[in-house]
């Protein structure tokens, strides 16, 4: 019960945090302002459709990849997770741009993957470790 709890209060202040950052970054990158309002539903749709979205799909890779070609459950999850983490992190800003909202200096001049494509290709890595049959 408490946990359950925790994690709606938990949610809800996530979701605040990433419409105050939303809004710091349009600010930062020079974008009109818009009201409270128009900045919620935008974050609201992100997560609600983009998001979810992109786990349809993913879950739809792991069930095609199981039992149209046959592949071993744990490949075929391991390479779902590893596609919607990737397709995810582009969708979303990298974890280094959050913390530079007030600077014009992401991406990095010279560099040509961000912090967050190494920290999303950890993660796939990790992932297909994880759901990698044991034999």
């Amino acid at each position: 019960m408490f946990s359950t709890l925790a994690d709606i209060v938990i949610g809800f202040f996530e979701f605040v945090m990433d419409v105050l950052l939303f809004r710091g970054q349009r600010r930062a990158q020079g974008h009109r302002e818009r009201s409270a309002m128009e900045d919620t539903i935008e974050v609201a749709r992100f997560d609600f459709v983009t998001l979810f979205f992109i786990a349809l799909v993913s879950a739809g890779l792991m069930f095609v990849l199981a039992f149209a070609f046959g592949v071993p459950a744990g490949w075929s999850m391991g390479i779902g997770l590893a596609v919607g983490t990737i397709w995810g992190g582009l969708a979303v800003p990298p974890v280094g741009a959050r913390a530079m909202i007030g600077t014009r200096h992401w991406p990095l001049p010279g560099t040509q993957r961000s912090a967050g494509s190494y920290a999303i290709g950890a993660i796939g890595k990790a992932a297909c470790k994880l759901c990698a049959p044991r034999g």
